[in-house]
């Protein structure tokens, strides 16, 4: 562990700058509810690199530049599409390409419109290609100015480490469509940068676990009761201090005080950002440990 924590702190100390190594520039701080100008500019940079480099200054507005400015125009920035502009066919690139920077540079745009914005383009734009290549490039980015979020499966999410990112990818991978279903809504539940809901995306992280047993044990109704089916009928192992981990963690949302109840405004638990991500981290890994067991075991499940 000293060994792990030392070589840590060795790769950290070597992606520091002299500046800040020697003390004479301050250590930026996570930027959370915040982003300063130099990321502001470095995401814009790469918004160009990778959709825009490649287009000349003065081509008209040919497809792959429509199919990206057209969702912007209408669904992200929602103006007016019946102005001339939007539609000239004659007007150059440039026209597009500085409306959008003039918009983007606004002084009035919060810190969560960047990540909105950034989230849009992934989402809604055409080119898959051009989209992972700027998520995978965004990610690293993002890490490298100390911001407290990533993208996870097209969302921007608040700070979570690259194994796990493809431990949640993976699980909203996986081909059970109820189970998908559970972890992409608590994904958009912890990911709403203006009104997240912990207590509802943990209530569909343990969801997800529980409709994926269901699929193993087709009579249980309830997470615990078929966890206990499993075990009955031996066909999948789980150790004993893994199965009692989450029937506690079962129990903890289920119970009067838990997560999964209904309460009142007085009654409700005081959760923080750093339950959801436990939960939806933890249920993504037992999911994906679950599939890989039932291969195991050779249980076809539909």
């Amino acid at each position: 562990m000293q060994g792990n924590r030392f070589f840590s702190g060795l790769l950290f100390l070597l992606s520091m700058t002299f500046s800040n190594r020697n003390g004479y520039k301050r250590i930026k701080d996570i930027q959370t509810e915040s982003i300063d100008n130099e990321l502001k500019n470095r995401l814009w940079n790469l918004i160009w690199k990778i959709y825009f480099k490649n287009v000349g200054g003065d081509i008209l507005y040919e497809e792959g530049v429509k199919d990206f400015f057209e969702p912007l125009w209408e669904k992200h920035y929602k103006l007016t599409i019946d102005r001339e502009w939007i539609h000239d066919f004659s007007s150059s690139f440039k026209t597009y390409l500085e409306e959008f920077r003039e918009r983007y540079f606004e002084n009035k745009n919060e810190w969560y419109d960047y990540y909105d914005l950034i989230e849009f383009i992934v989402n809604e734009t055409s080119n898959h290609e051009l989209n992972t290549q700027f998520k995978l490039e965004c990610n690293e980015l993002l890490k490298s100015e100390i911001s407290g979020y990533r993208f996870v499966n097209g969302k921007i999410c608040s700070i979570i480490s690259n194994k796990e990112i493809r431990e949640i990818e993976k699980a909203l991978q996986s081909p059970f469509e109820g189970v998908n279903k559970h972890f992409q809504n608590a994904l958009d539940l912890f990911s709403d940068k203006q009104n997240p809901s912990y207590s509802n995306s943990i209530k569909e992280s343990v969801s997800a676990v529980e409709a994926m047993c269901r699929l193993i044990v087709k009579d249980a109704l309830t997470l615990g009761k078929a966890l206990e089916q499993i075990e009955k009928e031996g066909s999948i192992i789980i150790p004993t201090p893994l199965k009692q981990a989450f029937d506690k963690l079962y129990g903890y949302s289920s119970s009067t005080q838990g997560i999964r109840h209904s309460y009142g405004i007085t009654e409700k638990p005081d959760l923080k950002q750093d339950d959801a991500r436990f939960f939806l981290i933890i249920c993504s890994a037992f999911v994906n440990y679950l599939t890989s067991k039932c291969i195991e075991a050779g249980i076809k499940l539909s």
